[in-house]
């Protein structure tokens, strides 16, 4: 089974299984031609969202496979990696 990630201005969304990805991109593309409007979408966990949709908000709707539905978005990741310290790179690491 594939997911249908949407994502509006950077805030991603993933939609419910059974979302008619087509009927998505009408009912954005129909609040765009009239200057925004809320659009309805059901979530992944059947919640519901109204999102504003305007011209110029960038908006990306990607089926994706299910066996990357444990992928994490970058900008969601909390990562320790110190600061950066060159100090204990010697020669003997180059060639």
């Amino acid at each position: 089974m594939n997911r249908l990630l949407l994502n509006i201005a950077g805030d991603d969304f993933t939609l419910a299984p059974d979302t008619d990805d087509a009927q998505v991109m009408t009912n954005i593309e129909t609040a765009v031609r009239t200057g925004g409007a809320f659009v309805d979408i059901r979530l992944a966990d059947s919640t519901h969202t109204a999102v504003l949709i305007s011209p110029g908000l960038p908006v990306t709707l990607t089926r994706a496979a299910s066996d990357v539905a444990g992928l994490v978005p970058a900008r969601h990741l909390e990562l320790d990696i110190g600061a950066y310290d060159d100090s204990d790179f010697s020669a003997t690491h180059c060639p």
